[in-house]
């Protein structure tokens, strides 16, 4: 048979197959049992496969894994952290204790307030070993590689099937038991020795696990700062960077408003000679109907003289010098009437000009005001936004934060999972 044994283990010897039974299945609590039914990914089998100079741990999911690997020293160890897995109903940890590899643990944590499920598996191994971690469809391979096989092979399995198999050796065990209480006295030497052992482990578990938070706590501290002294210098920049933007756009904004003021003076003027020139043409006009009044006058006093002259033939020559002479007369203040008139039409034609060009300096002056002003608008609208920008990385900032308090949390988590571990080994050496 040993033969036989060493012939099948030639290959590979599997050292421990943990799976789910069914009878353990329903001795779960049903808290435990509800919460493996759920969503996720998981972890329904743990194989430890030991060959020469290597030992493998097959993790065996109910779907393709996500995973995270990170190594931990004092004491050697590697840790796979399964997105979504559960792992509830393994039986953890196993006790390898090849020489290469010395236990291997799977635990769940997560689940609570929202907060995603991890399955974490832990192997510890000696300082002389290096690994590797890979997937294979539903599986994560863990493969720990020494200097050296293990000393003797051995095949041992322990499988759903045989747990019920190793309750009747239990019940054996216990029956003879009561042959061996000639060596009780060695036994309780062995268990002394043995809760010695379990608590020097345990005490070794609790300080990894403290140094392990410490280092992660000190990263994590450090981290927050750089983060907070980066986000800190950056607002500041942008503070003073937008306060001289401010500044500039309030000073070109206060010339926009001098340029605006000038150009207004310069229309009050222009409407005032546009006022002198309504004045003077007003003027000409009053002229040009006092001189055709004037004309109305003569014209009047020549129709007077020529009834006389035709009633008095006595005095016909004076009448008709003096007829002449209101025509000339008249001649000359239809001249003059022509002249102002022309005057006061150039007078008004100058005016009109004139408004014009003043009203087309006024609207230009008052249109480049308006560019500036649009200007100093866009650059306070560009500010505006480079805060805003500032804001989100400062958000930003104070989402890093919150994941390396995260990462913290899970650092604690793993403490516990030590102390756990650590307890259960006490427990499983004081059993023995």
């Amino acid at each position: 048979m040993v033969g036989a044994r060493q012939a099948s283990g030639t290959a590979a010897r599997v050292l421990v197959a943990l799976a789910v039974a069914a009878a353990a299945g329903a001795a779960a609590p049903s808290s435990s049992a509800a919460a493996g039914t759920g969503a996720g990914n998981r972890i329904g089998e743990l194989r430890v496969v030991e060959e020469a100079g290597r030992t493998t741990i097959v993790a065996i999911g109910s779907e393709a894994p996500i995973f995270t690997v990170f190594r931990l020293d004092d004491p050697p160890r590697v840790v796979v952290d399964i997105a979504g897995g559960e792992t509830t109903g393994l039986r953890a940890p196993i006790a390898v204790d090849n020489g290469l590899v010395n236990s291997v643990d799977a635990v769940t944590y997560g689940g609570k307030g929202g907060a995603p499920r991890t399955a974490r598996l832990t192997v510890s191994f000696s300082s002389k070993g290096s690994y590797d971690v890979r997937a294979e469809g539903t599986q994560v391979i863990v493969t720990i590689t020494g200097l050296g096989g293990p000393a003797e092979p051995k095949v041992t399995t322990v499988a759903a099937a045989e747990v019920a198999a190793a309750k009747k050796d239990a019940d054996a065990a216990k029956r003879d038991a009561a042959a061996a209480k000639a060596s009780a006295d060695a036994a309780r030497r062995d268990a002394a020795a043995a809760e010695a052992s379990a608590a020097k482990d345990v005490a070794s578990a609790k300080a990894s696990a403290a140094k392990d938070v410490a280092i992660v706590k000190d990263a994590a501290a450090k981290d927050v700062a750089t983060v907070k002294d980066a986000a800190a210098k950056d607002v500041a920049t942008a503070k003073d960077a937008a306060a001289k933007d401010v500044a500039d756009a309030k000073a070109a904004a206060a010339r926009a408003g001098a340029e605006v003021k000038a150009a207004e003076a310069k229309a009050a003027e222009a409407l005032k000679k546009v006022e002198a020139l309504e004045r003077e043409v007003r003027e000409s006009e009053a002229a040009r109907d006092a001189a055709g009044a004037r004309v109305k006058t003569l014209e009047a006093e020549r129709t007077a003289a020529l009834a006389k002259a035709a009633d008095a033939d006595k005095g016909a020559t004076a009448a008709a010098a003096r007829a002449d002479k209101a025509e000339k007369a008249a001649a000359r203040a239809a001249d003059e009437h022509a002249r102002a008139l022309a005057a006061a039409e150039a007078r008004l034609s100058a005016a009109e000009a004139a408004k014009s060009r003043a009203l087309a300096d006024a609207r230009a002056s008052t249109a480049k005001a308006v560019e500036v002003v649009k200007v100093a608008a866009a650059v306070l609208a560009g500010e505006r936004d480079k805060v805003k920008g500032l804001e989100k990385s400062l958000e930003a900032a104070r989402g890093e934060a919150t994941r390396l308090g995260d990462e913290a949390a899970r650092a604690r988590a793993d403490r516990d999972g030590a102390a756990k571990a650590a307890d259960e080994a006490r427990k499983a050496k004081t059993a023995a």
